[in-house]
């Protein structure tokens, strides 16, 4: 471990090292996956306004990672040009009936 932040509510913790992690204070779960980062070890982290994230390491100089859930679903349906296709939904969700996600 190389860097901790809090986030302003106290609720979220963000740990940095070689694996970037966030956590949520009160249950003490994971949030989500690991930080990506092209390969350098997290040695600064702040949080930001609305749930933003920003670490920095040697060769990294500044990565952001936007952790709010609605502005990370509003990124995810910008780049899915509006979210799947009721054909894209059967052939990739074929257990759940389709339904519009975006």
């Amino acid at each position: 471990m190389s860097a901790l932040a809090f986030s302003a509510d106290g609720h979220t913790l963000a740990v940095g090292g070689r694996v970037g992690t966030v956590w949520d204070v009160d249950s003490q779960q994971l949030l989500g996956s690991a930080l990506s980062t092209p390969g350098d070890k997290i040695l600064s982290l702040t949080f930001g306004k609305d749930d933003t994230l920003y670490a920095a390491g040697s060769r990294i100089l500044h990565q952001r990672y936007v952790l709010n859930p609605r502005r990370v679903a509003e990124a995810v349906c910008k780049r899915a040009d509006g979210g799947p296709s009721r054909g894209e939904w059967h052939t990739y969700v074929r257990e759940m009936p389709y339904r519009q996600v975006c």
